[in-house]
């Protein structure tokens, strides 16, 4: 686990340098990202096991879309993977796919009971480098992880924000729109 862990985070170094570079490809396929979102939660229960409470739930059974399954995979990686690290023992996480309200985007929400965020930091979180404090957080880290989140959503051209948990903790919300796959019709007469 940590050989895996540590390749993903060369590789998630390796993503910004090309992103720096401007050369980061978006490879977009059919999928259904309700399943997807729920696969990678299934690979962080392991952690959950640690007292931590972590809960999967969706509105929908299954939504087909477009998406970009390596960038989806970092995106949900990052967003878990902090989820985690400010989640005490005894905390709580959630993670909802939905439909926003329109119908065009599908939203996943990545909720927690940790430590949260200062007001006065959510505006900078996702710059490159940015870290919080020391003395505002327990842990700290590279200050990419969010910022190659942002970069990989804005390339499915979506939006990522974070507010305030309910309580205490935070809440990523990650905006996408729905790209639905086109059917292909073959006319018969065509074929013959």
């Amino acid at each position: 686990r940590n050989a895996t862990k540590l390749l993903g985070m060369v590789n998630q170094l390796l993503d910004f340098r090309k992103n720096d570079l401007q050369s980061m490809q978006f490879n977009p396929s059919e999928g259904d990202i309700v399943g997807f979102v729920k696969n990678t939660c299934e690979n962080y229960k392991l952690l959950s096991e640690r007292h931590t409470q972590f809960v999967f739930s969706s509105s929908m059974n299954e939504l087909y879309t477009e998406f970009d399954r390596d960038k989806m995979t970092k995106i949900l990686d990052n967003l878990l993977s902090n989820a985690f690290k400010f989640t005490p023992e005894e905390g709580r996480i959630d993670v909802w796919v939905g439909k926003s309200a329109d119908g065009e985007n599908v939203i996943i929400k990545v909720s927690d009971s940790g430590v949260g965020i200062a007001d006065k930091y959510k505006k900078h979180v996702f710059e490159r480098f940015y870290q919080v404090p020391q003395a505002d957080m327990a842990h700290g880290g590279s200050g990419i992880g969010l910022h190659m989140v942002q970069e990989f959503v804005k390339l499915h051209g979506g939006t990522v924000e974070v507010g305030d948990n309910v309580g205490q903790g935070s809440v990523f919300v990650v905006t996408l729109p729905i790209r639905q796959v086109q059917e292909v019709t073959i006319n018969e007469d065509e074929i013959m």
